[in-house]
C-alpha cells in the first residue's frame, strides 16, 4: 500500500497545494461518488494535489506521460486543478475518478469500482476510452521517474 515513504519521495517534502482532508471528509466523498478503491482514499489521505517531483512515466516505447499536477479535492471553490470540476465535465457516467494531467489536458484516473485498481490515463485529443497504464497507484507512483529535460529523462 502507499506510505508516506513512498509519497515523500514522489512529491516536494510531501506537501501539495491545499491542507489533507481529515479520514472521515474522504470517505464520505468517496462514498458520494461511490469509489470503492482503497488506493484512492489512501492517496487522498497523504496529499490534496500538487506537482510532483518525480513526474515522468513512459507508457509504451512510443508513448509517455509528464504529470502537470495531482488534482485536489477542493470543493470550497472552482479552480482548473479541482478532480470534481474534471469529473463532473467529462467522466460523470463513467467509473473513473481523475488524479492528475499532463501539460496537454491528458487525463490520469483510477479507476473507482470493481476489483480492478487500475491507472488509466485518457487522451483528450482522440477522445477515446481511456488506456491502463499501471495495474494500481502504488505501481505507478513507485514507477514514476524525475523528467530531465535537456537529456529526456
Amino acid at each position: 500500500m502507499i506510505t508516506k515513504d513512498t509519497l515523500s519521495a514522489n512529491f516536494f517534502s510531501g506537501k501539495s497545494n491545499l491542507d489533507v482532508l481529515d479520514l472521515d471528509k474522504i470517505t464520505k466523498i468517496a462514498n458520494d461518488f461511490d469509489i470503492d478503491n482503497p488506493y484512492w482514499v489512501q492517496l487522498y489521505s497523504l496529499i490534496n494535489g500538487g506537482h510532483p517531483k518525480k513526474d515522468y512515466f513512459q507508457i509504451d516505447e512510443r508513448r509517455d506521460f509528464l504529470v502537470n499536477n495531482f488534482f485536489n479535492l477542493d470543493t470550497s471553490r472552482k479552480n482548473p486543478e479541482n478532480a470534481f470540476e474534471i469529473k463532473y465535465l467529462l467522466f460523470s457516467d463513467k467509473d473513473y475518478f481523475p488524479i492528475a494531467r499532463d501539460g496537454g489536458g491528458n487525463i490520469l484516473l483510477i479507476k473507482t469500482k470493481s476489483k480492478d485498481y487500475g491507472i488509466y490515463v485518457w487522451y483528450n485529443d482522440t477522445r477515446s476510452e481511456p488506456i491502463q497504464i499501471a495495474p494500481n497507484l502504488e505501481i505507478f507512483l513507485e514507477s514514476l521517474e524525475e523528467f530531465d529535460d535537456e537529456e529526456g529523462i
